[in-house]
């Protein structure tokens, strides 16, 4: 009994200096008191606990100008702060502040996002970033049951109207 009061107190005075941890969804997300920082994921081996491991390359370079570790599984809002730590390690380095434009970003359809998106038309990046349903679109992915149903063959002038409108609506307004 002792022993278990000795473990409360202790997660409590922990509890009371670090506060509740908030989720993107708002909601409260479980406390690790050895280190509060990593999530929960799911992996090919099941649900680990650890971080979220993201590397901005400059492959003209072929070199690393940005990493960072985020303790969310989620890659939708990751694109901002690792645009923004490339940038300051850019300038840290004597390249000017408008370093991203024009140039390619590709990520994978996991990064599409709205805020991801808004930081790249932002930085004026000529981002290639397919949206989570392309596979409904793009014919290679006709003969996997699970995507099959939906497809429809070929691609037309609407399905490219239809990505300007996507894109246009992260726009910002004004």
């Amino acid at each position: 009994m002792e022993k278990l009061q000795k473990q409360t107190g202790r997660i409590q005075a922990w509890l009371k200096e670090n506060g509740q941890r908030i989720g993107m969804r708002g909601k409260e997300i479980k406390s690790n008191i050895t280190d509060n920082d990593p999530t929960k994921m799911q992996t090919s081996h099941g649900t680990i606990q650890g971080y979220n491991s993201q590397a901005l390359v400059d492959s003209r370079n072929q070199v690393i100008v940005h990493a960072e570790a985020f303790g969310n599984g989620q890659d939708h809002h990751h694109v901002p702060p690792m645009l923004d730590g490339a940038r300051e390690n850019m300038e840290s380095i004597g390249q000017s502040g408008d370093y991203f434009k024009g140039k390619i970003f590709t990520a994978d359809s996991n990064y599409h996002s709205k805020v991801n998106m808004q930081k790249c038309i932002d930085e004026e990046v000529d981002a290639y970033i397919p949206d989570r349903a392309f596979r409904v679109r793009d014919p290679r992915f006709a003969v996997q049951e699970r995507y099959g149903h939906q497809m429809r063959t070929g691609y037309g002038l609407n399905d490219f109207a239809m990505i300007k409108r996507q894109i246009s609506t992260y726009a910002l307004p004004g």
